[in-house]
């Protein structure tokens, strides 16, 4: 009897050994895994920072690059072509055509939200003329360029010959002026935006 009391006592002192090691093991397994992930969050945030940090070094290299001379004649002509570009494509209208046929020539111009905009339902309706018209004279006027302006406002002055061509009537002379909005994206212009003023007719 003693032995198996004896035997028994043995038994659950290893018992409890063995539980008691399981346990260690498994509170050391929680604590590397927790300490295995803070040291991944920490890295992910380091790296995160890094990449914000060598994003803004770009953008001030670039605002740097900008800032010469020639990039700055360079940004102002391609403004300037962009702009005369676009009032040409916009106002030009063909007997039998209608504005949804400019999509292809417009897309490259404008923005993609105001591409969408321009083709909506609600809005291109309003673009179409029952006329035949040509811009003459296109004058684009730009304030002073400053590269660290992402958007930019610039005014335009035309004359637009317009003839109906149902009527057959004479050929209208009139004077045009508009103010066009661009923005830079992916270091290229492009027209976010067009206001189109009265237009008043050059005959006496």
């Amino acid at each position: 009897m003693t032995k198996k009391i004896l035997l028994g006592i043995v038994v659950v002192i290893v018992l409890g050994y063995i539980s008691i090691n399981m346990y260690s093991q498994y509170q050391q397994t929680i604590k590397y895994g927790k300490t295995a992930d803070k040291y991944e969050e920490d890295l992910q945030a380091k790296n995160n920072k890094i990449d914000t940090m060598q994003k803004d070094l770009e953008d001030k290299e670039s605002l740097i690059d900008r800032q010469s001379k020639e990039v700055i004649a360079k940004e102002e002509q391609e403004i300037r072509k962009k702009t005369d570009e676009f009032v040409r494509v916009l106002l030009k209208q063909k007997p039998k055509t209608s504005f949804l046929d400019k999509k292809d020539k417009l897309k490259p111009l404008v923005t993609e939200s105001y591409y969408k905009e321009l083709f909506s339902d609600k809005t291109s309706q309003r673009y179409n003329l029952y006329v035949e018209s040509e811009v003459q004279d296109l004058r684009v006027y730009i304030d002073e360029f400053k590269p660290e302006k992402d958007k930019y406002s610039v005014f335009v002055e035309f004359n637009e010959l317009q003839n109906d061509v149902e009527d057959d009537s004479e050929e209208i002379d009139r004077k045009g002026s508009a103010k066009v909005d661009l923005e830079r994206k992916k270091g290229e212009w492009f027209v976010s935006g067009y206001q189109r003023f009265t237009l008043e007719s050059t005959a006496p």
